[in-house]
C-alpha cells in the first residue's frame, strides 16, 4: 500500500520555514563577524619620523647682562639768560638752527650803557686836565715854599687836591669799565657751537636780570643716564662695556660706564650710571630719547647653550630633546641665565650632541624624528 502525498500547501509552509531559518542564520552569522571585529583591537597607525632641526652644541664664550631703560642726554647744554635790563632788539636764530660758538643769538638795546660810557669818557678828559693844572701848581707851589714865599699849608693843600683828582680819575676807570661790561650783556652769544633747542623771549621785550633768554644743546657729545636697582651695584663698575640700542630702528652702539653716582635714590632704592656714546651716536640720537642699556655683567668660557625654545619644562624637571639614531632622546639639564635668546646649559649636554630647537608637542623619548630644516647646525 503506496504512502499519500503531502498536500502542496504543506511542501510550501516546511520550504518557507527553512528559507527563513537560513536567513536568520545568516543575518546571525553577519552580526556575530560584526561583533567579532568590534571587539578586536583597533591598529595603529605608523607615524612618520617627525621633521625637526637641530643644532649642535659646541662650547663657546658666552655673555650675560642686565638691560636697563636710560635717557640720552646732552654732555654740553646750557640756558643763556639776560644779565641786565634792557628792550631785546634782535633775535638772529630761532629753534632748529646751528650755531657756532660765539654767535649772536640775542641783542639788547645798548643806549642806555653806550650813553655813560661817553659821559664817563667826557669826565676823564676833563679830570686829565685838572689833573695836569694841579701838577705844575704843585711844581710851582714847592718853589715857592723852598723860598720861603708860601707857607707850607699852601703846598699841603696843592697835593691834596692832585691827589683827589687822581682818585676821580681811578673811579671813572672803574665806572668806565662797569659800563663797557654792561655794553658787552647787550649782546648774548652762543657759548659753544650747538643747535637752539628754544628761544623764551621775543622782539620788543624786556628783559630782567636772570631771565633765560635762549636754550642751547649740542649733539657732538652725548651721554646716557641709567637707573638701575640698587641690587645691581655690586656687577657694575666704571669702564665696563655698555651696549646701547634704539628699540624703534634696533642700532646699537658700544659705550662704556663712565661714572657711577654715589647716592641711591631714597624713595625708588635705585641708582644711577652714566656712560659716554661715541661720536657715530649723533647722528641717530636725539637727547632725551628713550634707549635700551645693556651692561655684561657675567661672562662664561666655554660654555654651551642652546636657543630658548629647545628647553622644555615637565614636571621632573627642565632638559632637552637630542637626537640619535633617528630618535629623540631626553636629557635632563641644568639651566643658567640666558641672554639673547639663548639660554646656558651648566651640565646634562655633552660637547657634540644634536640638540632638537623644533618646539614641537609631539616630541617624546623615543619618537622617531628626521633632521630637517637648518640640520647639524653649528
Amino acid at each position: 500500500m503506496s504512502a499519500e502525498p503531502e498536500p502542496t500547501s504543506v511542501r510550501s509552509r516546511r520550504t518557507a520555514v527553512a528559507i527563513l531559518l537560513v536567513a536568520l542564520l545568516g543575518v546571525a552569522g553577519f552580526a556575530g563577524v560584526r561583533v567579532w571585529e568590534r571587539m578586536q583591537p583597533i591598529p595603529k597607525p605608523e607615524r612618520p619620523p617627525l621633521a625637526v632641526a637641530v643644532e649642535r652644541a659646541e662650547p663657546g664664550t658666552f655673555r650675560v647682562g642686565h638691560r636697563y631703560t636710560g635717557t640720552v642726554k646732552a654732555m654740553r647744554r646750557a640756558t643763556v639768560g639776560a644779565r641786565i635790563g634792557a628792550t631785546v632788539t634782535a633775535i638772529p636764530h630761532r629753534e632748529g638752527a646751528k650755531v657756532a660758538e660765539g654767535a649772536v643769538l640775542v641783542r639788547l638795546d645798548d643806549d642806555e650803557p653806550a650813553a655813560e660810557i661817553r659821559r664817563l669818557k667826557a669826565m676823564r678828559e676833563r679830570l686829565k686836565n685838572d689833573r695836569a693844572f694841579w701838577q705844575k701848581q704843585v711844581q710851582r707851589d714847592r718853589t715857592l715854599y723852598r723860598k720861603g714865599n708860601i707857607p707850607e699849608r699852601s703846598l699841603d693843600e696843592s697835593i691834596h687836591r692832585l691827589a683827589g683828582i687822581e682818585a676821580q680819575l681811578d673811579e671813572n676807570r672803574h665806572a668806565r669799565e662797569a659800563a663797557q661790561t654792561r655794553l658787552g650783556y647787550t649782546v648774548i652769544t652762543a657759548p659753544f657751537a650747538a643747535t637752539v633747542q628754544a628761544v623764551h623771549t621775543e622782539l620788543g621785550e624786556v628783559t630782567a636780570p636772570g631771565k633765560p633768554l635762549v636754550e642751547l644743546v649740542s649733539r657732538e657729545r652725548l651721554k646716557v643716564v641709567v637707573p638701575v636697582p640698587q641690587g645691581d651695584l655690586a656687577r657694575l663698575r666704571e669702564g665696563q662695556p655698555l651696549r646701547v640700542r634704539l628699540p624703534e630702528t634696533g642700532e646699537t652702539w658700544q659705550a662704556t660706564i663712565h661714572h657711577l653716582y654715589p647716592a641711591v635714590e631714597d624713595r625708588t632704592r635705585t641708582a644711577t650710571l652714566e656712560g659716554r656714546l661715541p661720536p657715530s651716536a649723533a647722528a641717530a640720537l636725539r637727547p632725551g630719547m628713550s634707549i635700551e642699556a645693556q651692561a655684561v655683567a657675567e661672562r662664561f668660557l666655554d660654555a654651551i647653550t642652546v636657543p630658548l625654545q629647545a628647553l622644555h619644562e615637565r614636571k621632573d624637571g627642565s632638559g632637552v630633546f637630542v637626537a640619535e639614531d633617528g630618535e629623540a632622546r631626553w636629557r635632563p639639564v641644568a639651566p643658567g641665565p640666558d641672554q639673547d635668546g639663548r639660554v646656558l646649559v651648566r651640565s646634562g649636554i655633552e660637547p657634540g650632541s644634536r640638540v632638537v630647537v623644533t618646539p614641537s608637542p609631539d616630541l617624546a623619548d623615543g619618537r622617531a624624528v628626521r633632521v630637517a630644516g637648518s640640520g647639524d647646525a653649528g
